[in-house]
């Protein structure tokens, strides 16, 4: 599973519908040029956490500016990992 293209779909969820998401190209592209405000940024990310099972104290510790960073937190941390983008999207919605 692309971890990239698995980031995408969960922002992709958490950015209001009405609003115009930008998917990240790469693992190196800051976050916030994927136009996530503060609010879209912190449900993608307790997003990502229940998906590779990270308790919340230990999520308030993750503070990624890229791809990479989110990457390294959950590998460090995770307990599980999502199956699919499609197993990771019916569990969030």
């Amino acid at each position: 599973m692309d971890f990239l293209q698995l980031l995408n779909a969960i922002a992709r969820v958490a950015k209001p519908d009405y609003q115009e998401f930008i998917p990240l190209q790469d693992m190196a592209t800051p976050i916030a040029q994927s136009n996530l405000d503060s609010l879209d940024l912190l449900i993608t990310s307790i997003y990502m956490c229940e998906l590779y099972g990270i308790d919340q104290e230990t999520s308030k510790g993750m503070s990624p500016a890229t791809p990479q960073d989110l990457l390294n937190f959950l590998n460090k941390h995770k307990t599980k990992e999502p199956q699919s983008i499609e197993a990771a999207l019916k569990e969030v919605q």
